[in-house]
């Protein structure tokens, strides 16, 4: 089956498994494994690891007892299970590339998209946009790499024509959803969330005219701006993916009028944050009740904050804002006075921050008032 719009992959093929098989192979060479050797450990052939790591054969096309030995050798090898779930989440990404890339005509209806049942936290969404970024996952950044002779792929590799045919085939559908969305509707709610995010990390003077003009659409026919309203997680997905196009006065309006001094819209605010590091169910219309902020909440929410207080980072503003509102509820206190070197590590960059960040007068005051408690605390 050719894409959709007439395109076709090089060569005539549509890879379906790129991220799945570079996932693998990161972390092989992280374990400093050979591929002779993996294939001796699963009972498979050379070649047959090759084809995984090329994306030639995907690892969604094993059988299930095949890829069952696969996780359970690497845990063997010691592999922290966060990258054995980053495995299993880069198949999924496969699944959603190769629906996109498969698609015939118009592309299809919204209804039964791979997007809308998928829920991308940060992981998913960074091995989501590897192929088009090519930038390496949190998760897998670190991981010690041979050196290699000449030039290699950095990323999982799509051609430049299935680049063009994923991209629009994501614009039509976050098109359509919209079009057909008979409001609040979850399937419509986490497709339109799940592009905007995902477009808003490719960089291209087209991504900024499209996601501005469908931010004008948005705002006519949504309620995203309105109290309490499910669609608040597609304003915020829009706002900080203009904010990655370099457009960062609109998430700091978003903060401002969308998220401070609103009740609902700071519990909507740190639920959406839980979602993004995996630890609260990322439900559009459990946005607004009162997550549980227990020690784990605030130790999973904690590290992906700090690691967002970067001179670098387009949506710096929102992770002061959301660190300022984490430190006014007790629990993380606790979590903090039990870990005295996370809030040095904290204060130094919040003072890093201070002293060359260009943020907005609300976040610089946030950090003043932060800087404050750390150093008090």
């Amino acid at each position: 089956m050719q894409p959709r719009n007439g395109a076709k992959a090089e060569g005539g093929v549509i890879r379906k498994g790129p991220v799945a098989g570079y996932t693998l192979k990161v972390i092989r060479e992280g374990l400093r494994l050979t591929q002779d050797r993996l294939a001796f450990n699963l009972e498979v052939s050379v070649e047959t690891v090759k084809a995984w790591e090329t994306g030639r054969r995907p690892l969604a096309g094993t059988s299930l007892e095949g890829f069952l030995r696969l996780q359970a050798e690497l845990r063997r090898l010691g592999t922290p299970s966060a990258l054995i779930d980053a495995v299993q989440a880069a198949v999924e990404a496969d699944h959603v590339i190769s629906h996109a890339l498969s698609q015939t005509g118009d592309g299809g209806s919204p209804a039964g998209h791979p997007l809308a049942t998928w829920w991308c936290d940060r992981l998913r969404a960074e091995l989501l946009g590897w192929p088009l970024t090519s930038e390496t996952p949190s998760v897998l950044q670190g991981l010690a790499r041979p050196p290699r002779r000449g030039p290699v792929p950095l990323a999982p590799s799509i051609t430049g024509c299935e680049r063009q045919v994923l991209c629009a085939h994501l614009r039509v559908l976050a098109e359509r959803s919209l079009a057909e969305a008979r409001e609040p509707d979850p399937e419509n709610i986490r497709i339109r969330h799940r592009v905007y995010s995902l477009l808003g990390r490719t960089s291209s003077p087209a991504a900024y005219e499209w996601l501005t003009w469908m931010g004008r659409r948005e705002e006519r026919r949504s309620s995203w701006h309105q109290d309490r309203s499910p669609l608040w997680m597609v304003g915020r997905a829009l706002a900080a993916a203009l904010a990655r196009q370099g457009d960062r006065e609109r998430l700091a309006h978003f903060v401002r009028t969308r998220v401070a001094n609103h009740d609902s819209g700071e519990w909507a605010n740190l639920h959406y944050w839980a979602c993004w590091a995996g630890v609260a169910a990322p439900e559009p219309a459990s946005l607004y009740r009162v997550p549980t902020l227990d020690p784990g909440t605030a130790l999973g929410l904690l590290p992906v904050i700090e690691e967002g207080l970067a001179l670098d980072n387009p949506c710096v503003d929102a992770c002061i804002h959301t660190l300022w509102a984490l430190l006014r509820r007790p629990v993380t206190w606790l979590v903090l006075r039990s870990m005295p070197l996370w809030a040095t590590s904290l204060d130094i960059r919040v003072t890093r921050l201070l002293d060359r960040g260009d943020v907005s007068f609300r976040a610089r005051t946030e950090l003043e008032q932060i800087h404050s408690q750390l150093v008090r605390a």
